[in-house]
């Protein structure tokens, strides 16, 4: 595969500039469709601790069923961006926003823990795919020369934590209203955004990088035809392209440091609300509030980073936010403890199991970093499916697998899930180590090809 770096004039967005309404509108259904996409994606962590009452089952369990669909956006990711890389960033977008919403629904009909367990592995695929598009759709539209991709990055990864924020609402909201059926209320209300991919559908423009690419290769976009092959085909030449050669190496060392990024920012977002219910006995609405307090902190860390990202480069930004995360672990696993500072609910607000809970929401703003700084390491015709391979792959091991071991670890032990996020920590060292042999894409033009 081509390099994604170029020096020169090379981009459609140099050449044939958007309209500002244009570029708006790429902008508002991506960031749309993250919010979507991060809402369905929270409102199983915080339920996960009543589907263990309503089922009669472990909280391990269910952890093993938030990873199957994670595992499952794996292969979503490579499905829905091999389809924005060959049939357009607009038709993937719509495509994956409605496979999760309609599931997401089915799921709160689910009978039983096994049809349940399958729902969310088909919404998991739906979820796979938006991610990768949306930053590619965005880096596209925005040319390096503006400066502007970084904290539009950041934006774009913070609304993943705003649908975590309205995830948190309708947590307590059907919790208390339905009581034990407040799941099925929570999935079904969420499946309903389904409509809104029509909606994506018809305003968004599409990529004219997308269409140069597609014209440069002989193709007609209209018509589908690019010269190369086609369908399931299509997929696996393109994964092939991104998994040799230097290419390959580049793509392997992103995977693996997004995996320990994902295992320190989720080890705490996955057993959090957990902690609250089980460890510290706190109503719906106390869990829902701490959510609300952590999803701040990490929208503004992802604002911040994304920032950064802009004035400082991708690789300085992305180890300064991690470097912050780190101290937020340290706060967690001794200075609390060692100062025996108070840890009961009854003064939760200024207990340190709260205030390092709020430093590592804070802690994982690399993430405002990755989106852009990934999609900048591939050229326009593998870009989707490139960013939705690490990014997912990573996912699936980092967010869904390797928290889950964590918890079965603690558990063999003898500790309960605070050990779990503890853990978290090693994965952001890691990340952090890991980052320095990315290469910078610091104000990189994009490629056509």
């Amino acid at each position: 595969m081509q390099t994604a770096l170029s020096g020169g004039p090379s981009t459609v967005a140099e050449t044939a500039p958007y309209a500002r309404s244009e570029r708006l509108r790429i902008l508002f259904f991506a960031l749309l469709g993250t919010v979507f996409d991060g809402a369905d994606f929270t409102i199983f962590i915080y339920e996960m601790a009543p589907l263990a009452r309503y089922f009669g089952t472990s909280l391990a369990r269910l952890s093993w069923v938030q990873a199957a669909s994670y595992v499952a956006g794996v292969a979503g990711g490579l499905l829905f961006g091999a389809l924005a890389d060959r049939r357009g960033r607009r038709l993937g977008l719509t495509l994956t926003v409605a496979t999760y919403s309609l599931f997401s629904l089915a799921s709160a009909f689910a009978p039983d823990l096994g049809s349940l367990l399958l729902l969310r592995v088909l919404a998991g695929i739906g979820i796979g795919g938006e991610s990768g598009i949306a930053f590619a759709y965005i880096s596209e539209a925005y040319p390096a020369s503006r400066n502007r991709r970084g904290v539009l990055g950041g934006l774009l990864q913070s609304m993943f934590l705003a649908g975590g924020f309205v995830a948190a609402w309708l947590y307590a909201f059907t919790s208390e209203r339905y009581g034990v059926e407040g799941w099925r209320w929570a999935m079904g209300y969420l499946g309903l955004v389904a409509v809104l991919a029509v909606a994506i559908r018809l305003g968004m423009p599409e990529s004219r990088l997308w269409l140069a690419s597609r014209a440069a290769a002989g193709s007609d976009p209209a018509a589908g035809r690019e010269g190369l092959p086609s369908g399931g085909r299509r997929a696996v030449a393109m994964i092939a392209e991104i998994l040799r050669g230097r290419t390959g190496r580049r793509t392997a060392l992103a995977t693996t440091m997004m995996v320990a990024a994902f295992f320190g920012g989720y080890a705490v977002a996955t057993f959090a609300p957990a902690m609250w219910t089980a460890v510290f006995g706190l109503q719906a609405s106390q869990v829902a509030l701490l959510g609300y307090v952590g999803w701040l902190a990490a929208i503004a860390a992802y604002l911040v980073g994304g920032a950064l990202a802009d004035a400082l480069g991708r690789r300085r930004s992305f180890v300064a936010m991690g470097l912050f995360g780190l101290l937020g672990y340290v706060l967690f696993l001794f200075v609390g403890p060692l100062l025996r500072l108070p840890a009961a609910a009854a003064s939760l607000w200024t207990s340190w199991p709260f205030l390092a809970f709020v430093w590592l929401q804070a802690g994982y703003g690399y993430f405002g970093v990755q989106g852009v700084w990934l999609s900048e390491l591939y050229p326009t015709h593998g870009r989707a499916t490139a960013q939705n391979f690490v990014y997912y792959v990573a996912r699936a091991l980092g967010a869904g697998v390797a928290p889950a071991a964590a918890l079965a670890l603690a558990q063999a032990l003898g500790q309960d899930v605070r050990a779990a996020i503890a853990l978290g920590g090693v994965g952001t060292l890691v990340a952090l180590l890991l980052a320095r042999a990315l290469p910078e894409t610091y104000q990189a033009a994009l490629r056509g090809d």
